[in-house]
């Protein structure tokens, strides 16, 4: 899973899943993946409650070319998740690019209401003229509710993190060695996180890495488990490109009703959910 699938699923209120067996008791939730044939498959919802939240999650990419270059892409996302598992989240590609001006700036809308079982996806922008597409759906799969439990108290100081490792640096497998470090816990954005970071070393002329140097990867995630997802993430490939994910301006308190219904006004259409729409590029 890269760090932008995984973007995809963090900010998620419902969580479609499939489900495997010939009951609900022995099913599995399969992550990709073939399905055998002749298999019972069913849709999994997953609705989070009892953890709202507001904030602005941004997503930084820099990469770097063979000529020594590189670029660097921002995209910002202004989500919103109530008591009752409604999530709107609001994505502006090219947020901070130099090379895109506010004239050509878009932000798509998109609210996920499962109590009323309809999602609503719209465009906004400068010149661009914004219907809005209302998408009804049954949740008559596997239905789960995941309540949040806060167990910790909320500061804003920054506690100071620690580090322990608990997987040590493995001999080199095929050129490649590897550690895992726990972090903190520690206070991010106001917000109690857990993280972990993965380090695996390249050696020279070893897969993709065919410098005379080695080349170190490092995957670092954060979770906050009174929200039930990641809150910061880092990825570095020195010969690629670099990912931060972070959840900023954290608000815990409950969003006003108004945040997951389209603005007043704009002109809608009805579509089923396997509407074209959903597979548009953003932006």
């Amino acid at each position: 899973m890269t760090m932008q699938s995984l973007m995809a699923v963090m900010g998620a209120t419902i969580a479609f899943g499939v489900a495997t067996g010939p009951c609900i008791a022995q099913s599995q939730i399969r992550a990709g993946g073939e399905i055998p044939p002749g298999t019972k498959t069913m849709e999994v919802f997953i609705v989070n409650k009892g953890m709202p939240y507001s904030g602005v999650r941004v997503v930084k990419n820099v990469f770097f070319f063979p000529d020594g270059g590189s670029k660097t892409e921002t995209a910002r996302t202004k989500e919103w998740r109530d008591n009752e598992g409604r999530h709107r989240e609001d994505i502006t590609p090219n947020a901070d690019s130099d090379d895109v001006g506010d004239e050509s700036l878009v932000t798509v809308c998109k609210i996920e209401d499962p109590i009323e079982h309809v999602r609503y996806t719209w465009k906004l922008g400068k010149h661009v003229k914004s219907v809005v597409t209302e998408t009804h759906y049954e949740m008559d799969g596997i239905q789960q509710e995941i309540w949040g439990d806060p167990v910790h108290e909320h500061k804003d100081e920054t506690g100071k993190a620690r580090a322990v490792v608990i997987m040590p640096q493995q001999p080199s497998a095929n050129g490649v060695s590897k550690t895992v470090e726990t972090l903190g816990p520690e206070y991010l954005n106001g917000v109690y996180a857990e993280g972990s970071r993965s380090t695996r070393i390249i050696q020279p002329h070893t897969g993709k890495n065919q410098t005379d140097h080695e080349i170190t990867l490092v995957d670092e995630l954060w979770m906050a488990p009174d929200l039930k997802m990641y809150i910061k993430m880092l990825h570095v490939d020195p010969s690629d490109y670099t990912e931060e994910v972070e959840l900023k301006d954290i608000d815990r308190s409950n969003p006003d009703p108004s945040v997951f219904r389209p603005p007043p006004g704009m002109p809608r259409r009805m579509a089923t959910k396997d509407d074209p729409v959903w597979t548009e590029p953003i932006g």
